[in-house]
């Protein structure tokens, strides 16, 4: 889990927007939490200037929205998904 910055507010369109307090941005598709480790949402989008840029959220549901608050936000990288050759070379190793 790494430090995202601070969540600011929820935009018009229902979206969480973040200031990103770190050098570089986390890659889209990063999962969001808030400080008691409860997911917000998926990251969706990095907007603004390239020094200071903000990341928008794309909220799980509606209750996050009704329950945000502003403060700090963390976040973890995506999983990454094995292609299908990976997982076919990976069965066939496990059957040796």
């Amino acid at each position: 889990m790494r430090k995202l910055g601070t969540a600011l507010h929820v935009s018009r369109s229902g979206n969480i927007i973040v200031k990103v307090e770190q050098k570089e941005p986390p890659p889209i598709g990063s999962r969001v939490f808030d400080r008691d480790m409860r997911r917000l949402g998926i990251v969706v989008d990095i907007i603004g200037p390239v020094n200071s840029p903000y990341v928008v959220v794309k909220p799980e549901s509606s209750e996050v929205r009704l329950l945000f608050e502003p403060g700090p936000v963390y976040y973890a990288p995506p999983r990454r998904q094995l292609r299908r050759r990976e997982r076919s070379r990976k069965k066939k190793s496990r059957r040796k």
